[in-house]
Order: structure tokens, then C-alpha cells, then sequence
């Protein structure tokens, strides 16, 4: 197993999940960050959203890498990032 599922409390948007996991006593840092996109003024057609969807993650940080997508509530859409790890020098 991987990956584990637990509950965090609602975030505003742009703000970071900071879970520290100790394996065998090591320590290790995993930063999350769910991002609110406003879909308000997006067309309605399903292909054009996906499409601006799209460009809206490829476009994010490329220090973040994408874990998972929402369903869209009242026009946003969540989107969960992760951080990607830094080569270890």
C-alpha cells in the first residue's frame, strides 16, 4: 500500500496540507495543495470545460503534481496537488 486516505478539515483556496509520516522511525514531509478553480465563466459545453480544465493544470507549477479532481460544487471545482519530492543531494 502506498497511499492512505484520511480526513483533513475544508481549506481555503491556495492553502497547503503539511503531513509528516514517519516510516521505521524516518521521517518524511508530503505537502498537498487543493486549488478552488472557478468555473463560473467557462462555456457550458462539457469538451470546451475539460478543455479549460486541462489548460488550467498544465499550466500550474510544475513543483506540483496532480493527485486528484473534485467534483464541481456551484461552479468550482477542486483540484488536489501534490509536491513533488526534491532529488536528494
Amino acid at each position: 500500500m502506498k497511499e492512505i486516505c484520511i480526513h483533513i478539515p475544508d481549506l481555503d483556496p491556495g492553502q497547503t496540507v503539511e503531513l509528516e509520516v514517519r516510516v521505521n522511525g524516518k521521517r518524511h514531509q508530503i505537502h498537498y495543495r487543493v486549488e478552488a478553480i472557478d468555473a463560473s465563466n467557462w462555456e457550458p459545453e462539457a469538451e470546451n470545460r475539460i478543455d479549460q480544465l486541462r489548460a488550467v493544470i498544465q499550466d500550474y507549477n510544475t513543483d506540483w503534481e496532480l493527485v486528484q479532481i473534485g467534483a464541481e460544487v456551484r461552479q468550482v471545482i477542486p483540484v488536489m496537488f501534490r509536491q513533488r519530492e526534491k532529488p536528494q543531494a
